[in-house]
Formats: structure tokens, C-alpha cells, sequence
């Protein structure tokens, strides 16, 4: 969706047409999801954060400065959301499902995995879960929209407001600390 896209059907939602923000909702709904499971571990709360960031959103619609940058202005308000939520729970949530809904399985398992190689995979994963848990959230969110929603570069910059040359540096950053956290597991012990 271009930029004029966006500010056409912000513009419409902002004159009070439901059917352009419905619209608006449901352009962006996949991309606010996987913002929010960068916070949390259960697709539920992962919703709710969702939901509750298109109610303020829509409440706030006036306060856009540039209705073409609706993408970030939302991606913002989802990320607080998703702060506020964690901050008013006592036990907060991390990314332990990340690897699992980006099927990263897949690409550290074998064709035809051995029950020894299953243990081994296994293994890798809830390291790499926890390692993903741990990556800053900037990181997170854009390892997140590259490998699960499969967004270019240039449509993370624009969902989250920033460059593409930001978005690359965060996304090396996070591959290079993952490649880090691993290779403890393939250090041999003693």
C-alpha cells in the first residue's frame, strides 16, 4: 500500500468513515500482530495488545501529523501497548515462541532428524528461544517482521518510521548475536 494509499483512507477515517478505517485495520493487522508477538509469548495477549492498540489508534486519529505515515504512527502505538500491557503485569512475557512461529525448526533440523539429532535440535531451539528473548526490542521487532511476515526492508522502515539502512543494521545486529548464542552450543564441552 503507497504512502497516498494510506492518507486517502486515513483522511476518510479521520471524517468519520468506519468502512476506511476498517480498511486501515485490515491492511495492517499481521504487521501489528507480529509487533506485539515480539512481546509476548501468547498469541492471546499478543491480540489483545493488537486490539487495544486500534482502539487508540482510531481515538487518536486526529493527533497524525502526516497521514501518510500511518504505518509507523501505528507501529508506535502498538509497541506502547504492548510496554504498557507488560508494565501493568507482574509477570511479564518474553519471546520463548518466536523461533516456533517462524519455523526457524526448519532450517536448523536435519531432513531426516535421528532421535539424537531431535534431542540435539530440541536443544538448539529453547536456546535460541531464550536468545531471541534477550535481543533488544528494536531487534526483535524487525527479525520478527523480516521472517515472519516476510517484509522487505523498505516496508519495515516504512511500518516502523525509520531508515532502510536501520532496519538492515538492526537486523544484522540481531543475526550476529543469535550466531553468537549458538555457537556456545556448538563449542564442545570440556
Amino acid at each position: 500500500m503507497s504512502a497516498t494509499e494510506h492518507a486517502v483512507l486515513v483522511a476518510q477515517a479521520k471524517a468519520g468513515d468506519a468502512n476506511a478505517f476498517g480498511e486501515l485495520v485490515t491492511r495492517h493487522e499481521r504487521a501489528m500482530f507480529a509487533i506485539a508477538r515480539a512481546h509476548f509469548a501468547s498469541d492471546a495477549d499478543a491480540q489483545d495488545a493488537v486490539q487495544e492498540a486500534f482502539v487508540k489508534a482510531y481515538e487518536s486519529l486526529h493527533q497524525i501529523e502526516d497521514d501518510r505515515r500511518f504505518p509507523g504512527w501505528l507501529a508506535r502505538i502498538t509497541a506502547n501497548c504492548c510496554a504498557d500491557i507488560l508494565r501493568s503485569k507482574t509477570d511479564k512475557m518474553s519471546l520463548a515462541d518466536f523461533a516456533t512461529t517462524v519455523q526457524l525448526s526448519l532450517r536448523l533440523g536435519q531432513p531426516s532428524p535421528s532421535p539424537s539429532s531431535l534431542a540435539s535440535r530440541d536443544e538448539r531451539l529453547a536456546y535460541l528461544k531464550a536468545a531471541i528473548g534477550r535481543l533488544p526490542e528494536d531487534q526483535r521487532v524487525v527479525l520478527l517482521l523480516r521472517y515472519a511476515e516476510d517484509m522487505s526492508y523498505e516496508q519495515i522502515a516504512a511500518y516502523l518510521g525509520v531508515r532502510s539502512s536501520t532496519v538492515r543494521g538492526r537486523l544484522q545486529n540481531a543475526k550476529i548475536a543469535l550466531r553468537q548464542a549458538l555457537r556456545v552450543l556448538d563449542t564442545p564441552s570440556g
